[in-house]
């Protein structure tokens, strides 16, 4: 993530060199062109002082820029980690019910199979039954 300086080189030696512009014109009005050095010195000063301020202001940024980018990989580790145990849970979830539809389909084939024995049961007791009509009939 990159942000913009709030204040560049070029524009402190800009606004540095309009001040400066401004100081010499003044001096050389009111003083005499003995004083344009001055001038000179009054740049480097305002250069100076313009770049010591901005120098903080312009770290200042970087250090947000970076402490944002650390909590937005914070955030997205929270996030990865909040998916990866939802994906688990719904892992979780996804083995109970197909065990819990295996033991259902269990009880059920074990249901059918007591039926079908029940059936078999009856229909040897009619067959004993009838066996037994049939020789007391004879």
């Amino acid at each position: 993530m990159t942000q913009e300086k709030p204040w560049p080189v070029s524009r402190i030696l800009k606004v540095s060199g309009f001040i400066t512009l401004v100081a010499t014109v003044l001096l050389a009005l009111n003083a005499g062109k003995e004083w344009i050095p001055f001038g000179i010195f009054i740049w480097a000063v305002t250069f100076w002082l313009i770049e010591k301020a901005t120098m903080g202001a312009n770290a200042a940024t970087e250090r947000a820029a970076v402490e944002q980018q650390a909590v937005a990989e914070q955030e997205r580790a929270d996030q990865l980690t909040l998916e990866r145990a939802a994906a688990e849970q719904a892992a979780r979830d996804a083995q109970m019910a197909a065990a819990a539809q295996e033991a259902e389909q269990a009880r059920v084939a074990a249901a059918e199979k007591a039926a079908d024995q029940l059936l078999f049961d009856d229909l040897v007791q009619e067959a004993h039954r009838q066996i037994a009509e049939e020789r007391r009939g004879e």
